[in-house]
Parts: C-alpha cells; structure tokens; sequence
C-alpha cells in the first residue's frame, strides 16, 4: 500500500515466551516513480524494552525509598528555622 511507518512496537507471543519488535516500511519505486513495493524491517528489541521497565522500577524504587527520610529532614530543618536560638 505504500505506508511508511517507523518503530512501532509489535509483541508477538504470550507470557514467558513474548518477545517485542519494532517493525520499519518505506515504499519503493521504479525508475518512473510508480510504487514497486515496499522494505520492511523488525529488529528484536525485547532485551531493551526489559532494560527500560528494570530502570524505571529502580527509579521508582529509590524516589520512594529517599522520601522518607528526607520528610524528617525538612521536618527537623523547618523546626530549626522556626525558631534559631532553640528558645
């Protein structure tokens, strides 16, 4: 049909077994210009897709895991503020 499209992502399996692919198409044509068909292109790009979603959860992970400690922080930083000379 003479579509072009580029990266989209394709999960082709179930469960344990899928896997992700981008999918890539560009038309070609004839000498004259007149559409002769097309190139398409998948690469595997499941072990990328798994980096991205461990990274995230790290993220994620540490963002929380910060928040914490750091709300007593500000706390004990605001009580400070609030009154310098400890009166």
């Amino acid at each position: 049909l003479g579509e072009r499209f580029t990266d989209q992502l394709i999960w082709i399996g179930t469960a344990k077994d899928q896997r992700a692919f981008t999918a890539s198409a560009r038309p070609m044509t004839d000498d004259g210009g007149k559409f002769a068909g097309s190139v398409v292109v998948f690469s595997d790009v499941t072990d990328l897709v798994n980096a991205l979603a461990a990274k995230d959860d790290f993220v994620a992970n540490v963002s929380h895991e910060f928040r914490t400690p750091l709300t007593s922080i500000l706390g004990y930083v605001e009580l400070i503020l609030d009154d310098p000379h400890g009166l």
